[in-house]
């Protein structure tokens, strides 16, 4: 008997054995629990444990040249899709899609990082925003579809949008606490913000686990900082903690990490129906609308950062009004409104 061809084989970074850590392996978890029930005959390749064991490489290695009939999903940051790809040109597959995580793709590919003629083979491209999209069709790509990041969306909080003028404004950053994050630039934002004398009117939150290589500076800076604190993790699986994220009035997300797509922490401000600053970097621009659900600044600007913040302490019919029209959006970013079956369809699967 000849071997049974998978419909389809996905490739990329998932969470066998431990929790839903990282943007990529929730993202995949999503996407193969859909694809799962669109095609039942489907085959997870996990990268995550092909960096733990050569025999899992040499399985998988004959398990692709025995199903090239298959149709492919690579899935994962573009250094480990691009290893990949390389490999594959050399085989006869039809139906290869590039499913890209995070942002930098596009700057990969306009500064020949990687080149351009590998990947306008593919079946398809799929990314989180458009102005990626964008990027590459500048250099003549054909195959690019934008679709953005998701969440499985089950709760939304009910938001108290009264507010009152003298009412503390408060700041949630919620992420890696990292400096390539902009946790040094909102702290320097704070300390500006106490220059203009304005420290009894707002505070901030950090959420998140600290880069054991910045924990001691992090640390240190908070000292003189009493209305700005750490306060441990937040779990977003338990869904009564989105109250407790809604009871904040602005999310703060001045990131610069090289490789940022689509956060889904973004879209986690939305379900709170928080108006979000964030930095002109990669996607951000995408998702968040300056004026209009939120507040765009550029990267490395200190002094913008504290004048978005102020703009928001002294006007919070702002938060409420920024604040319902992030709330509004966040439907859009459901799984189960993107990962359709006519979705599925489009792509050729």
């Amino acid at each position: 008997m000849t071997a049974k061809k998978n419909k389809i084989v996905f490739i990329g970074p998932m969470a066998k054995g431990r929790g839903l850590v990282g943007g990529d392996v929730v993202k995949n978890f999503y996407i193969v629990k859909h694809l799962s029930s669109y095609s039942p005959s489907l085959k997870v390749i996990d990268t995550n444990q092909l960096r733990k064991s050569k025999l899992e490489i040499v399985k998988s290695i004959f398990y692709v040249l025995r199903n090239l009939r298959s149709s492919f999903i690579i899935s994962t940051a573009p250094p480990g899709a691009y290893t990949i790809l390389r490999l594959f040109r050399f085989l006869p597959i039809k139906n290869i899609i590039y499913w890209v995580i995070g942002g930098s793709f596009a700057n990969h590919i306009r500064n020949k990082k990687y080149p351009a003629k590998l990947y306008k083979k593919l079946s398809f491209i799929i990314v989180e925003g458009k102005s990626m999209q964008n990027i590459l069709e500048q250099y003549d790509f054909k195959n690019v579809l934008t679709l953005p990041n998701f969440k499985k969306i089950e709760y939304i909080p009910v938001k108290k949008w009264e507010r009152k003028e003298a009412q503390v404004c408060k700041f949630v950053f919620l992420s890696r606490i990292s400096p390539l994050k902009g946790c040094d630039e909102i702290i320097e934002a704070a300390k500006l913000l106490n220059k203009r004398g304005l420290e009894n009117k707002y505070t901030i939150d950090f959420y998140g686990k600290v880069d054991a290589d910045y924990q001691s500076s992090f640390e240190g800076s908070l000292k003189d900082l009493p209305h700005v604190n750490h306060k441990g993790f937040i779990d977003l699986r338990v869904k009564e903690n989105y109250d407790e994220l809604a009871g904040y009035d602005v999310m703060l997300f001045p990131t610069f990490l090289p490789g940022e797509g689509f956060a889904g922490i973004l879209i986690d401000g939305f379900i709170a129906g928080l108006p979000i600053i964030a930095t002109k970097w990669n996607l951000n621009a995408d998702i968040v609308e300056d004026g209009k659900t939120g507040t765009i600044v550029p990267v490395h600007q200190v002094e913008a950062l504290a004048d978005a913040m102020e703009f928001y302490i002294n006007n919070p019919h702002m938060i409420v009004e920024r604040g319902k029209n992030a709330q509004s959006m966040a439907m859009k970013y459901d799984m189960n409104a993107l990962l359709t079956p006519s979705f599925f369809k489009s792509i050729n699967l």
